[in-house]
């Protein structure tokens, strides 16, 4: 499953590894991609995850989940 959500608050190569390395420590999660441009974090997880438990995460790492963008079964 590819997620993508809208997230407030980054604005460096810092913040982009924070929500990736806090993420990336998720059993669930397979990849992060975190883009600055557009303040974007595409997750490509496990079938079995909650987006609830993803933006939990995020806001663990500091940062304000806006909305999920898409997501792709």
């Amino acid at each position: 499953m590819k997620v993508i959500f809208n997230v407030d608050g980054m604005h460096c190569d810092g913040c982009k590894r924070t929500i990736e390395n806090e993420l990336k420590n998720y059993n669930d999660i397979i990849e992060v991609l975190v883009s600055l441009e557009t303040k974007q974090v595409e997750i490509t997880c496990k079938d079995n995850i909650k987006i609830k438990a993803i933006e939990k995460r995020i806001k663990k790492a500091g940062f304000k989940p806006i909305k999920v963008v898409n997501i792709e079964e």
